[in-house]
This record gives C-alpha cells, sequence and structure tokens, in this order.
C-alpha cells in the first residue's frame, strides 16, 4: 500500500492494518536535489518505517516513492498510534541524515467481509491517501467506507 497507511480486517476474524505513505514532494527532491537524493531519501524512509513498527508488522515499497504498511492482529485505531510514531522517527533519523526535513502523508482502511480481494483494500488505502495529500499533506486520512469511520 504505497505510501499510505491502514487497517485491514481479515474476514476471518484476524485484524491487519494494511495502508499506504507517501513521502512529501517527492519529486521535488529528484528535481532539485538529484535522483541519488531521491534515492537515498527512499532507502532512509524505508528503513525509518522498518525501525518504527512492530518485528511483526511489515513494510515495503509499493511502487516509485508509495509504501505500504500492513500491521497484523491490529484493530483500526492502531493506524493513530502508529502514524505519529513513525512521523517522529522519520523527523529524528531521516531528516537530519538528508540534510532536509522529510514528511509524508498516509491513507487508512481496513479489509471487510465484502471485500473480494485486497485490491479493494488497495484502492481505499489509495483515496484516503489522496484525500490527505489534497488536504494538505502530512496526515493521516482514513477511508470513511472503513467500519471505525474517519480519523481525521
Amino acid at each position: 500500500m504505497g505510501a499510505a497507511d491502514g487497517f485491514v480486517r481479515h474476514p476471518a476474524g484476524g485484524v491487519r492494518h494494511g495502508g499506504r505513505r507517501h513521502p512529501a514532494h517527492f519529486k521535488q527532491i529528484n528535481d532539485t536535489r538529484g535522483h541519488s537524493s531521491g534515492d537515498r531519501a527512499l532507502v532512509l524512509f524505508s528503513q525509518a518505517l522498518q525501525r518504527g513498527l512492530r518485528p511483526s508488522d511489515l513494510a515495503g515499497r509499493y511502487g516509485g516513492e508509495e509504501f505500504c504498511v500492513v500491521l497484523p492482529m491490529s484493530k483500526l485505531q492502531a493506524a493513530e498510534a502508529v502514524d505519529p510514531r513513525l512521523r517522529e522517527v522519520v523527523a529524528a533519523q531521516v531528516s537530519p541524515a538528508l540534510g532536509f526535513p522529510l514528511g509524508f502523508s498516509a491513507g487508512a482502511t481496513e479489509l471487510t467481509a465484502r471485500d473480494a480481494g485486497l485490491g479493494e483494500l488497495v484502492a481505499r488505502a489509495d483515496r484516503a491517501l489522496y484525500r490527505a495529500r489534497h488536504a494538505g499533506r502530512g496526515r493521516l486520512v482514513v477511508d470513511p467506507a472503513s467500519p471505525a469511520g474517519p480519523l481525521s
């Protein structure tokens, strides 16, 4: 789930957090600082995601500059706890290493029993991510179709 953040509830009862995160203004980093800086930002951002998550959580690059996060056996509200923790790690470790601030926008959703597959989940997380980006970036937005409703 690229650059967004979300929770996925498995229809069988297990709960998974799945979402997308997107480093802010990434194209501008490549355009003004060069592709090597952009590549370094992606590596450092990925490492920060791993440091800010539990060993059972998953994070990975979804495509381009977008990342997915999955928090197995978590409830949707866990996004509220994970999001600021990841922002703290990025601010404390990534931005100083890069020499410039790096933030991200995130979108969250939850897999429901009516979902035919992960494609629907990813589409909802994408919609929430784009709402976060258009609402001023640097925030977490939960897809309103998620059982818990919007967090922001």
